[in-house]
């Protein structure tokens, strides 16, 4: 096997690990807390982000696999975090915060890291294989 596809099954196992590890987290914080995280307090919005961060980087990893521009597979990553952190900030609005400025404020940063991530998506020189 050659170091170029080895790099790339890892990148997608690893980060594979990571995303799933991540939808647990965001789908059932308890049960991952319980299993993983066995240490007090429990706060379910936390585990949530711990969730939103998790799929971010697995993105990350496994879109690196495939697009070699960094550029690329960071902005993928962050753009993961950014859209289901705002998610994640709706659906446990009752538990603190400021919701009617995070909410906002969060969707607006993600949806400029999603403008910036089609840009260079569809931009030539991120291409697979342009290097």
């Amino acid at each position: 096997m050659d170091r170029q596809l080895a790099a790339r099954l890892l990148c997608v196992s690893i980060g594979g690990f990571f995303a799933l590890q991540g939808v647990w987290a965001f789908v059932a914080p308890r049960s991952w807390f319980d299993a993983l995280a066995t240490f007090e307090p429990f706060n379910e919005h936390f585990i949530h982000d711990i969730g939103t961060f998790q799929m971010g980087i697995g993105v990350a990893a496994v879109v690196s696999a495939f697009r070699v521009k960094a550029i690329v597979a960071g902005l993928a990553g962050l753009a993961t975090f950014q859209v289901l952190h705002v998610v994640s900030h709706a659906i446990d609005r009752d538990s603190g915060g400021r919701p009617g400025f995070d909410i906002p404020s969060l969707s607006i940063l993600a949806i400029l890291t999603v403008i910036a991530l089609v840009i260079v998506w569809r931009s030539p020189e991120t291409e697979p294989g342009a290097e």
